[in-house]
């Protein structure tokens, strides 16, 4: 034996050459397939999709809200966020993160990207604690190339947060119903608290928390330990529905109303999706997978991949998703990105349904359908015509403006985005007026706020006045130059066109990517300006958008 040891490792020996052959071979393959080594490479992919074409796009309008909260100094910046205390958490972090990196449009995003990636990572270890490694490491994947995922990750806004937060919140929730200890209840308490402060929908995460203690059906120590927990995020929770009711000015005001169509758009967000016929396909693959899973643990019967991992999923995204809706014929609050918190359950459940698909052709027919419409997706989110160009528009406008000059914005919060691209413009002396700009004096302080009501309508009554102290207007707005008087929400939009264009001469739009540009002069300016050496335009001119933003 000892002899034939040697052999083996003896050079030029068949046995030796094999050895050669097969070992590293085979030791790639065991690194590939370790979890970790597979969860490192589905964060590195995430990064790269999350990272691609991010210098591109503008900011949009709340992204420009977002830059103006934290680019205050602190005073002013506590005082804004009491506006909204319901995203409060996500400013408290952006705020430290641009004094540490700066205020660029890499440096403000950054943030929202880090916290998709460990998204990504927490999304594993629920699908790992629900179901199983692969499961978890499916769903990791999933979230790593999910479209609106990665549509977010690349925005100035705490939906990346909302995300990472419902999927620790529910790690937390398994922990402390597993085991009801001091240390895991504090935990799930505290990342209640945090979901409420990164978004008042997070709220929907506790009943469908407790569903699943009813599913579980603990002892009753454990429940009253769980209560107890629950009862303690409340008392902390409690100044959100105060903030709303004594500082409300309308800041959900510009919401639909409920209706099949935002139902709808509701379920393709939570499943990844964007929008049109390619995100409708891809959500009823999504639900597919969901059936898939139900299917299969009925056939497993009760084990830790069972019916009750699938419940509770299923309770994570429908709970908070049917009380929306409830709330929904009260007060318009449905918007597919305020239920994001419904995407760690979601995807998890339907990673477990992947697993289960059977015969494995069917399995192979489904993963190329859902790699198919994932490119589809993406493909359109990379578009630059979906982003609302602001930083362009700026730049136009600077170019173009004279001294003395005014701007209307139709979307207030656009404001924040055309000031942030206008300040970084050399020729500060075009900067215009902006009125009916909607700043609030707070114990002597101005501060931002993105207060909507009565911004038109405000700046509607004054028009006949204007004259007196503006030759020229420039009105903004973001989406197509057609307005549809029908729609509520256009309708003040119209009669200020229509009472500029009776005070002033009308120039024609000038039409970049989702924001149009209309200039309104009296005829001694236009005679001044034509006096003055015509001013090069903006070079990333571009056709009218095909597709609005992602609402």
């Amino acid at each position: 034996m000892t002899n034939a040891v040697a052999a083996s490792h003896t050079p030029g020996l068949p046995g030796r050459a094999n050895t050669q052959s097969r070992e590293p071979r085979g030791e790639l393959i065991r690194w590939f397939s370790k979890p970790a080594t597979a969860l490192a490479l589905i964060v590195v992919s995430g990064a790269a999709l999350r990272i691609l074409k991010i210098t591109d796009y503008s900011l949009w309008g709340d992204e420009g809200f977002s830059a103006a909260i934290v680019m205050q100094p602190w005073r002013p910046f506590w005082l804004s966020i009491l506006y909204e205390p319901w995203t409060a958490f996500y400013f408290v972090l952006l705020k430290p993160w641009t004094l540490c990196f700066g205020t660029g449009e890499v440096a403000l995003r950054s943030l929202s990207v880090v916290l998709g990636l460990v998204a990504i990572v927490a999304i594993y270890y629920l699908g790992e604690r629900l179901f199983s490694r692969r499961a978890g490491l499916i769903a990791a994947a999933m979230t790593a190339v999910s479209p609106v995922q990665i549509w977010y990750s690349q925005e100035v806004r705490g939906y990346s947060l909302y995300v990472l937060l419902s999927a620790l919140c529910w790690l937390a929730f398994l922990a402390a119903l597993h085991n009801s200890r001091p240390r895991n209840l504090s935990i799930w308490s505290v990342l209640m608290v945090l979901m409420g402060y990164c978004h008042f929908i997070g709220l929907g995460i506790i009943p469908a928390q407790w569903v699943c203690i009813a599913i579980r059906r603990p002892d009753l120590s454990s429940v009253k330990r769980l209560a107890l927990a629950t009862a303690a995020a409340a008392v902390a929770l409690a100044l959100i529905p105060i903030f709303m009711v004594t500082l409300n000015s309308g800041q959900a005001g510009w919401i639909a109303p409920l209706s099949w169509a935002e139902i709808a758009d509701v379920f393709v967000t939570v499943s990844g999706g964007l929008h049109g016929n390619a995100g409708a396909i891809f959500c009823l693959t999504y639900v597919l997978l969901l059936i898939w899973a139900f299917l299969g643990s009925f056939q497993k019967g009760n084990d830790r991949s069972g019916w009750e991992s699938c419940a509770f999923a299923s309770a994570g995204f429908l709970v908070p998703i049917m009380a929306t809706i409830a709330g929904g014929f009260f007060v318009p609050m449905l918007m597919g990105r305020y239920l994001l918190l419904c995407f760690p359950p979601f995807v998890v459940l339907a990673a477990q349904g992947l697993l289960t698909v059977r015969p494995r052709k069917a399995a192979l027919i489904v993963v190329a359908a859902l790699v198919a419409l994932t490119a589809w997706e993406l493909r359109d989110s990379y578009n630059l015509e979906s982003r609302d160009d602001w930083r362009s528009t700026a730049q136009y406008v600077m170019r173009h403006g004279q001294p003395g000059d005014a701007a209307i914005f139709v979307t207030p919060e656009c404001r924040y985005a055309f000031q942030y691209y206008a300040a970084r413009e050399p020729n500060t002396a075009a900067f215009p007026v902006i009125l009916g700009e909607n700043r609030d004096l707070v114990d002597g302080i101005r501060i931002v706020t993105n207060r909507f009501p009565s911004y038109t309508s405000g700046v509607l009554g004054k028009v006949g006045s204007l004259p007196k102290s503006y030759r020229r207007i420039w009105l903004m707005k973001p989406g197509s130059i057609d307005l549809d008087p029908r729609d509520p929400n256009k309708r003040e939009s119209v009669q200020l066109a229509a009472a500029l264009a009776h005070e002033y001469r009308t120039h024609p739009p000038v039409i970049f990517n989702g924001v149009s540009v209309w200039l309104y002069d009296t005829p001694d300016a236009s005679a001044a300006a034509a006096a003055q050496p015509v001013r090069s335009a903006v070079p990333r001119l571009a056709a009218a958008p095909t597709m609005n933003r992602k609402s």
